[in-house]
C-alpha cells in the first residue's frame, strides 16, 4: 500500500498531465508553417515514446520479468497512430 506523500506525488502528477493535455488539445494552428511544427513535434514525440517502451521491453527481456504495461501501451501507440493516420486520409 503507497503511503500518504507516494500518494500525493501520484494526484500532483495527474493533476500535471491534466492540464498538459488540455493545452495539447485546444492549440490552435494559424499557419502552414506551424501545423508543420506541430506534426514535426507529434513524430518525434511518438518517436522517443516508443522507443523508451521498446528500451524497457527489452531490459525487462534479459531480467525474463516483462511487464505487460510496456507492451500493452507500445500496442496502444501504434494502433492508436495507424487509425488517426486513415482516418486522415479517408475524412482529409
Amino acid at each position: 500500500m503507497p503511503d500518504m506523500f507516494e500518494m500525493m506525488i501520484g494526484i500532483v502528477a495527474l493533476i500535471v498531465f491534466a492540464f498538459f493535455a488540455a493545452f495539447v488539445v485546444r492549440e490552435k494552428v494559424v499557419d502552414e508553417r506551424e501545423e508543420a511544427h506541430r506534426s514535426l513535434a507529434g513524430r518525434y514525440s511518438f518517436i522517443v515514446g516508443a522507443t523508451t517502451l521498446i528500451i524497457g521491453i527489452i531490459v525487462q527481456l534479459f531480467e525474463h520479468n516483462v511487464d505487460n504495461w510496456l507492451v500493452v501501451s507500445l500496442i496502444v501507440m501504434i494502433i492508436t497512430k495507424l487509425s488517426i493516420r486513415i482516418y486522415t486520409e479517408i475524412r482529409l
